[in-house]
């Protein structure tokens, strides 16, 4: 795995990631990347990009994700040139320290189904939306599922790597505007990083 656990706590007092909080979602704001573009002859010049990042919130539970660039800016076409440079931070807001930081790669042309599943979710109260393939062999390192019926529902995912271990975390009770504030996220995310070229090129 890519990630790293950071400052883990023993401290817990017995509570697991599986315990049901509230949640909403805040946007932070977004961050000048500072680099000057660049051309180079035959290859996407490099353009100034902002850091992309939002943060799900529980009162004992924290998830951030940060969109800092295409993962590899020189490829405009295919799964490389839709992939992007994330990086996802989970935290126990109670004790105050990081449970663990990862670097999953996302792409973005899933990022983009994913954004008009919630939609779907916002608009008719019920279903599901799913962003990671649940199967651990699939190597998907990162995934988000929202359930919602008559407008009160959960949010689980995982974090994992390409050989398959994950650790998982939720359900937890989602409430208020957080399909909304997700949808800004996400919307923003897929603006920033548009879907290039042709994803099922080699």
């Amino acid at each position: 795995m890519r990630g790293e656990p950071a400052h883990r706590s023993t401290g817990h007092g017995g509570r697991s990631l599986n315990r049901p909080p509230a949640a909403t979602c805040r946007l932070s704001s977004p961050v000048p990347s500072g680099r000057p573009e660049r051309r180079t002859q035959g290859r996407e010049p490099l353009r100034c990009r902002r850091v992309i990042e939002g943060t799900l919130h529980a009162y004992y539970f924290q998830l951030r994700l940060s969109v800092e660039n295409y993962e590899f800016p020189h490829f405009t076409t295919g799964r490389d040139g839709n992939a992007l440079a994330c990086q996802v931070v989970i935290e126990d807001t109670d004790l105050g320290d990081s449970y663990l930081r990862h670097r999953p790669t996302i792409y973005n042309y899933e990022l983009a189904s994913f954004t008009e599943q919630v939609r779907a979710l916002q608009r008719d109260g019920s279903g599901q939306a799913v962003l990671g393939d649940p199967d651990p062999e699939s190597g998907d390192e990162f995934g988000l599922t929202i359930s919602l019926t008559d407008g009160t529902g959960t949010l689980a995912g995982f974090i994992g790597n390409q050989t398959g271990a994950r650790l998982p975390f939720g359900p937890i009770d989602i409430v208020g505007t957080l399909l909304t504030d997700a949808l800004a996220l996400l919307d923003d995310i897929i603006e920033t990083f548009p879907v290039r070229g042709d994803i099922t090129a080699d």
